[in-house]
């Protein structure tokens, strides 16, 4: 009987749901991995990348117009995605023009789409975890006698 007991309840041990902090943990850093970049940072990798190819005769107030006009473009894309997109724009890129596009093409490894469809399913495991019944251990049977 001890090895059907066992047998009962490794299934459960592994399946079991993962706690509700656990659950909370994971959607407060798929939040975090989603939040935008700061304006500040986005002017600052615009003009490391800018630096790099800009021609002589584009004066500072030419680069600063394209900071901020480019800048605007931006505003939404997670601040870990932006910065690795404008790493790879600064190993290809050899004209200002290409900056913008590049930076657009970039294609993470998880992109934020991903990250919002786990984040969803994160807060909806969190909010059913009340409603779930994990099943219980069967009632074990009575032996039966020579009798019956």
């Amino acid at each position: 009987m001890e090895i059907s007991r066992q047998a009962w309840a490794e299934p459960r041990r592994q399946h079991a749901l993962p706690s509700n902090e656990l659950l909370k943990l994971k959607a407060a850093q798929l939040r975090a991995s989603l939040r935008p970049a700061s304006t500040e940072m986005i002017a600052a990798e615009l003009s490391r990348c800018l630096s790099l190819c800009a021609a002589s005769a584009m004066t500072m107030e030419d680069r600063a117009e394209w900071i901020a006009v480019a800048s605007l473009e931006f505003t939404d894309m997670p601040e870990d995605i932006f910065l690795a997109a404008c790493a790879s724009a600064r190993r290809t890129c050899d004209h200002p023009s290409k900056l913008v596009p590049a930076i657009m093409r970039f294609e993470p490894e998880t992109s934020a789409e991903t990250r919002r469809y786990i984040l969803r399913q994160t807060l909806m495991q969190i909010e059913n975890a009340g409603r779930l019944v994990l099943p219980t251990e069967p009632e074990p049977e009575e032996e039966m006698t020579e009798a019956e």
